[in-house]
Parts: C-alpha cells; sequence; structure tokens
C-alpha cells in the first residue's frame, strides 16, 4: 500500500495523455511550432460521460475509479473476489463477467495483481471482444496482457491506443513491434514511484522487521 495513490494518479494521468492527445501534440509542436499549431495531428477526446472499466476494484483500482469518477465517468468494475456491496459503497456498476467490462469500456484500466489465473488474462480473444475504438491503460504486470495481441489490435485499428507503464521483458527491447506505434503511450515502469512512496516502503519494511523481532504478527505478509 505504499504506492496506491501513485499508481492511481499515473493511471488517469496515462488515460489523460491519450484522450487529450499530449503525446502527438508534444512531438509535433517540437518539430515545427507553427505549422503544427493546429488540429491536424489528432483529436481531442471528450471523456465526461464516457464508461470506466475497471478489472480489479481492491486498493489501487478503487484509487482510479474515484478519480475517474471526478471526470464525470460512468464506472464499470469486475473483481470476482471484491466483497459483495463494496460496489455499493463506491456507488459504481459491478458486473459478473469480465466479457461485460471489455464490451463497454470507453477506457480499461487493468488493477489485478499477477497470478497463474491472471497471466494473459487480456488474450487475442478478450482484446477482440473490446469496444471498437477503445483504450487499454496498464499499470499492473506486463503478463496481464497479451502484448502480441495488443499490437494487432492496436495496428488493425480496433483499438484507439493504449497506455503501458510494464513490459514482457523489462525493460523491454528496441525492437519491440508495440514501441514503434504512433497510438502507444508508455513509462518505464514508475505508476508507483514518488520521493514519498520510497520512503514509505522502507519505512513500512523496517516497522515490519521490528514487530517480527518484539514477537508480533508483521502488517505486510507474503503468505
Amino acid at each position: 500500500d505504499y504506492g496506491t495513490n501513485e499508481v492511481a494518479d499515473h493511471a488517469i494521468a496515462m488515460m489523460l495523455t491519450f484522450t487529450r492527445g499530449m503525446t502527438a501534440y508534444h512531438r509535433t509542436m517540437t518539430a515545427d511550432p507553427a505549422g503544427n499549431f493546429h488540429w491536424k495531428h489528432g483529436e481531442p477526446r471528450r471523456i465526461r460521460h464516457k464508461t470506466f472499466g475497471v478489472v480489479g476494484f481492491g486498493r489501487i483500482g478503487t484509487a482510479a475509479l474515484l478519480r475517474a469518477k471526478a471526470f464525470g465517468m460512468h464506472i464499470v468494475g469486475y473483481d470476482k473476489y471484491a466483497p459483495r456491496g463494496q460496489e455499493i459503497a463506491l456507488e459504481i456498476e459491478r458486473v459478473e463477467s469480465l466479457e461485460e467490462v471489455l464490451e463497454r469500456a470507453d477506457v480499461l484500466s487493468i488493477h489485478t495483481p499477477l497470478t497463474d489465473e491472471t497471466r494473459h488474462l487480456l488474450d487475442a480473444t478478450r482484446l477482440a471482444a473490446m469496444k471498437p475504438g477503445g483504450y487499454i491503460v496498464n499499470t499492473t504486470r506486463g503478463q496481464v496482457l497479451d502484448y502480441d495481441a495488443l499490437y494487432d489490435a492496436l495496428r488493425s485499428g480496433h483499438l484507439r491506443g493504449a497506455a503501458l507503464d510494464t513490459f514482457t521483458p523489462e525493460p523491454p527491447p528496441a525492437d519491440m513491434p508495440l514501441l514503434q506505434l504512433p497510438n502507444v503511450t508508455l513509462s518505464p515502469h514508475i505508476a508507483g514511484a514518488s520521493r514519498f512512496s520510497a520512503t514509505k516502503a522502507a519505512t513500512m519494511i523496517a516497522e515490519d522487521v521490528a514487530r517480527f523481532l518484539a514477537g508480533d504478527r508483521p502488517h505486510h505478509l507474503c503468505t
């Protein structure tokens, strides 16, 4: 929980980056400020009333969807392990299948841990089931998303864009086809990073070591 806010902020920042065309405008403006002072190289998209789909609404997914709600987006969430009624407290729409989120999301944000169950959770079949023209944001582990299938979905125009913070392998190879697409926004696995989160992580570890040495149960166990 040391970087919950940072990852949620990063996911929303990535969504805004490609829905508003920020990286495309930056590239064209720096190349030719006068000649590219227009909308030719992209179309900013309105996100109000669009559907923000969340796969996994634990700590980070919840923090991200609450931020999306502040932009006036409709939230649709899928999480088979979240307690029943959590969606009521969050005032979101909960659906019972991953496929329904994929079919409805204008922006899909992934917030699941990497397990045997979630490895390549979003494969070619499920990416093909996504709403045409949708965006996808991945700030969880790279292995949750089949990046070869994502490349095909973006190259074909089925998906409008993707924002990726994690990869398989890391760092990604320079010749990775996905890195060459203009409708992809990248960051180097830094979604959880900040000076505060780094300090918090070290402090949490030290406090748990102290609890263990005192004979108490640590708060953060990997079981």
